[in-house]
């Protein structure tokens, strides 16, 4: 058995929105229904938007905690305030117009003991319906022996479906996300060691 024992740990689900009051309750609600108990939803309104602050209002749920930003920041910036104002030592992040099927967070925390890594970064497959089409990314996993940095990294064709990780399926530490944030403007990413 790994270091994480059989402990229920918290999640906090962290869901950013900036003017999507229509769509935003469908993925409260879906996260609200997950069959994982020890689980709260953080909703960021990425700026003030009074029709999002009544939708949210109408959904008052003991377990729903809403952020407001005092001016739009953009998607990593609400997500950096979701975990700042987690209460989960583990964070799921849902975007607005999504949602889970209602057993996945119990799924992914069910892999922890199987888990040897301080730090896990777990993942799981996106379905998406489009007007074009229905798609599962990935379409694949993992060939044995194949390295995750290949498998995440390297494209087979032009098409972004071999390990491509969207935001929605991703769970993780706080402790984390709060030592690696994301970062704002993705121009300011440094690769290399100097």
């Amino acid at each position: 058995m790994s270091a994480w024992g059989l402990k229920n740990f918290g999640v906090t689900a962290v869901i950013p929105t900036h003017r999507r009051a229509g769509v935003l309750p469908r993925a409260v609600r879906s996260a609200l229904s997950q069959t994982y108990a020890n689980l709260d939803v953080v909703v960021v309104v990425d700026g003030p938007d009074a029709e999002t602050t009544r939708a949210l209002a109408e959904m008052a749920h003991p377990r729903l905690r809403v952020v407001e930003l005092d001016r739009p920041m953009g998607g990593c910036e609400a997500r950096n305030a979701g975990v700042n104002a987690a209460s989960g030592e583990w964070i799921a992040f849902l975007d607005d117009d999504d949602e889970w099927l209602p057993n996945k967070i119990a799924r992914q925390m069910g892999l922890l003991p199987s888990i040897d890594c301080r730090d896990p970064i777990i993942s799981c497959r996106f379905e998406a319906r489009t007007d074009s089409g229905e798609y599962v990314w990935p379409e694949r996993f993992p060939r044995p022996g194949e390295p995750i940095s290949e498998y995440l990294l390297v494209r087979q064709g032009i098409r972004r479906v071999d390990g491509f990780v969207a935001t929605p399926t991703i769970l993780t530490r706080r402790s984390l996300l709060e030592r690696v944030p994301f970062l704002r403007d993705s121009r300011s990413i440094r690769i290399g060691t100097g």
